[in-house]
């Protein structure tokens, strides 16, 4: 496990990049119209697609900024700038949560989010960055984070050459179906790589039911209660709203 010191001061670089890349979600957010006439229908800012990347854009700066003061009560600060005097050429296990983290942003804005079902989307992100840290292990954050990177260069392939355009010409959802068989490997590898620990076990059990239970509760209220366009809206939000619908 990760000493508590190092602990602080991986949080502390962690709360950073959170902070900025809420503050990057908020900029792109704030670029979206909020109201406006369309066709003679006039849209209220309730149902903008700005809302959504708002409200994940704030959460996220709210919890960079709650992690950022815990990290510098306890510490984390210091001991970072410290490091930073004595910096050196190499690899280190806060170098690698960092890269840990940078991935599974990049993978979520920039292939997931525009291309694959919302749900998915955020079920696959949460899962990986959820019980990965939660893990606390510098091995398993490695041997997870190798196998996230694997899946997603698949999932970009798919896209890069083509493949994912004929796969949805023949069924719609293919990208998606191939997207939950991801999810599924990984949550099957992560799942055996705690088994070594009842404590990991445990771990994985609440790591998990978070990951699925956020997309679960935030894509029908953003949906289907305020009205707001989910990114992409594919498979598993087809199957909510006809879910939806059919009980109305």
């Amino acid at each position: 496990m990760m000493e508590t010191k190092k602990l602080r001061e991986a949080d502390f670089i962690t709360s950073i990049l959170l902070i900025l890349f809420g503050a990057w979600v908020l900029f792109e957010a704030f670029q979206m119209p909020m109201k406006g006439t369309y066709g003679g229908v006039k849209n209220a800012w309730y149902v903008s697609p700005a809302l959504l990347p708002l409200v994940i854009g704030i959460c996220i700066v709210l919890l960079g900024i709650t992690l950022l003061f815990f990290s510098i009560r306890h510490g984390g600060a210091t001991g970072f700038l410290q490091k930073m005097k004595h910096i050196h050429v190499g690899t280190s296990e806060a170098s690698e949560r960092f890269l840990a983290i940078v991935i599974a942003f990049v993978c979520l804005v920039y292939l997931f989010i525009p291309r694959v079902d919302f749900f998915l989307s955020v079920w696959f992100f949460l899962s990986y960055m959820i019980i990965t840290f939660y893990y606390d292990d510098a091995n398993l954050l490695r041997r997870l984070t190798i196998l996230f990177t694997a899946e997603n260069l698949l999932m970009l392939a798919l896209f890069v050459f083509g493949i994912a355009k004929i796969l949805n010409s023949a069924f719609r959802y293919a990208t998606d179906v191939v997207a939950l068989a991801e999810i599924l490997v990984f949550h099957v590898s992560a799942a055996r790589a705690g088994r070594s620990s009842e404590e990991l076990k445990k771990r994985y059990r609440i790591a998990s039911l978070i990951a699925i239970a956020v997309p679960l509760v935030l894509a029908p209220i953003f949906r289907y209660a305020l009205l707001v366009p989910l990114p992409t809206e594919g498979g598993i939000i087809d199957l909510m709203s006809l879910i939806y619908f059919s009980l109305r």
